[in-house]
């Protein structure tokens, strides 16, 4: 094992949404940063060669080798690059027989910014009243996410999604107009907004350019600019290295290219490998101070594993024609439906759109082209997609541990990933799709599908918690800024420090945390505490 021969201020693991802030952040305050990312680089040209012969190619050689068995269970997976995700068979994890868990991955630079669907949604001030960091502490940062992303979307004044920095939205389609029109007259007190996000780019990529949603195209790409930031790709993280009195030296890594361990010593670390990637690796940072993983010493580490519980439907719109050109859904395309008469604080919400290309979202495969052609020829209709989204508690025996029997090809024990819906959830589920039925009643839309039981956990892609910052080290992992109670020069980034999940997609939080985080990083390291 050798070390880095020269030192650096801060070692990031993960190179993704909350990674790519910190390393802009950090080195734009002058720091030297080093980002370790466990995949390679990927082309420009892997983000639209999703449609081509060769992809389908792919995909199909794939599945009669059985090498992407859940990778494909996600509904991006149809549409996208297959190299986007991961190979299963080469990247395993545990689960108990009868309890799947859908453990959606990309491994490459950029993590999943190359796979979201660029939705981006606060937390209210009455969601985040139980967090150690008020809305008032958080609101500049969500805007400096949302004006650098160039998120658009409504500004509506409404408490249950805050407004925010935000450009004009795009227009809404007929079938949108309609239907929001029709709903909130039908319902009185049901609110229809406009959606919120980065604008999705359809068609051809600007010449040589990544798009603003991934992190090679805005955040990383601001890093590596800066020639302050080194990016190590092959470097999958094995472990946080930690040295005398307790601090973190660095990160123990498997270097892909020599096939060897190495360290890459640093004044601070910040992980953002990812939620369940993050949890196995403060579990796996052992030490004689640290017996059972750094961060665990109360048995609180990987414990309140959440997602978010889902239902989706189609419809269809008659007497109102698809507009495919005004962009298919995801980014700030469509609308968000707040129902009335719900519990405080509100535990889901609805988001879809109409009359649009439906894209990567929830519709089974390969259906794209024929029902495009299908509309274009039988009389006008459009197209709904409704997807409502709700809470999952922080309950302890949904969690991740360390497989005792299983290792990977690194040698390192597998994620052990235990996770089940409870009675509350699957209330919430027969809640949610009877309020679907409802909404698509009143905006006189004709059910096509609506799910008939609660999905797979985790193919949302939305796992979070397990690492909670709190205010008291004896009921979480983290300080209220992310920094390991156990460790002070450990820092966690991602969703695994999220002590609830809100019905929000969690994109924009984590890079809001994540600037956060290295504002306040950047001031301890100039301080020169450690």
């Amino acid at each position: 094992m050798s070390d880095q021969p020269a030192p650096h201020d801060v070692v990031i693991v993960g190179s993704g949404a909350a990674g790519g802030w910190v390393a802009k952040d950090l080195s734009e305050a002058g720091l030297r940063v080093l980002v370790l990312e466990a995949g390679p680089e990927r082309a420009l040209e892997t983000l639209s060669a999703g449609d081509s012969a060769g992809a389908m190619l792919v995909r199909l050689a794939r599945r009669l080798r059985d090498r992407q068995p859940l990778q494909r269970q996600h509904p991006a997976y149809h549409r996208l690059d297959p190299d986007l995700f991961v190979d299963d068979r080469d990247e395993p994890y545990a689960v108990p027989p009868g309890r799947p868990f859908v453990w959606i991955r990309g491994r490459q630079v950029g993590g999943r910014t190359l796979t979201w669907s660029r939705m981006t949604q606060r937390l209210s001030a009455e969601q985040l009243a139980d967090w150690p960091v008020a809305y008032d502490e958080l609101a500049p940062y969500y805007e400096r996410v949302e004006r650098f992303l160039g998120v658009c979307g409504g500004r509506e004044g409404v408490d249950d999604l805050p407004d925010g920095a935000v450009a004009a939205p795009p227009a809404w389609t007929a079938a949108e107009q309609r239907f929001a029109a029709e709903v909130e007259r039908r319902l009185p007190g049901t609110r229809v907004l406009r959606a919120r996000g980065v604008p999705v780019q359809d068609g051809d990529l600007p010449a040589g350019r990544w798009p603003r949603h991934t992190s090679q195209g805005s955040t990383l790409l601001a890093a590596l600019d800066s020639g302050r930031v080194e990016l190590i790709t092959g470097a999958t993280a094995l472990g946080v290295e930690l040295g005398e009195g307790g601090r973190a030296s660095g990160v123990r890594y498997h270097d892909a290219r020599s096939r060897c361990p190495q360290i890459a010593r640093a004044r601070a670390v910040v992980l953002c490998a990812s939620t369940i990637e993050t949890i196995r690796l403060l579990l796996g940072s052992r030490s004689a101070r640290h017996p059972n993983g750094l961060g665990n010493a109360r048995g609180l580490l990987g414990r309140g594993l959440m997602d978010h519980v889902t239902v989706s439907a189609t419809a269809e719109i008659r007497g109102v024609r698809a507009d495919h050109a005004a962009g298919r859904v995801g980014g700030a395309n469509g609308f968000i439906v707040l129902p009335s008469q719900m519990p405080r604080p509100r535990r889901f919400a609805v988001w879809g759109a109409a009359g649009r290309s439906m894209g990567a979202l929830p519709i089974a495969p390969l259906s794209e082209p024929l029902a495009q052609l299908a509309e274009r020829v039988r009389p006008a209709s459009a197209r709904v997609l409704l997807v409502a989204q709700g809470e999952v508690a922080a309950r302890p025996e949904n969690r991740v541990s360390l497989d005792p029997l299983r290792r990977d090809a690194r040698g390192v024990p597998l994620a052990r990933i235990e996770f089940s819906w409870s009675d509350a959830e699957r209330a919430r589920f027969v809640r949610m799709r009877a309020c679907l039925v409802d909404l698509l009643a009143a905006g006189r839309a004709r059910v096509r599908s609506i799910s008939g039981d609660l999905p797979s956990p985790g193919l949302f892609v939305h796992e979070l918690g397990g690492a909670p910052m709190g205010r008291d080290p004896r009921v979480s992992v983290l300080d209220p800024y992310g920094c390991c109670w156990e460790a002070n020069n450990v820092y966690v980034c991602d969703g695994s420090a999220f002590p609830s999940s809100g019905w929000q997609g969690p994109a924009l939080t984590i890079m809001a945390l994540a600037a956060r985080v290295a504002a306040h990083l950047a001031g301890e390291l100039r301080a020169g505490r450690y």
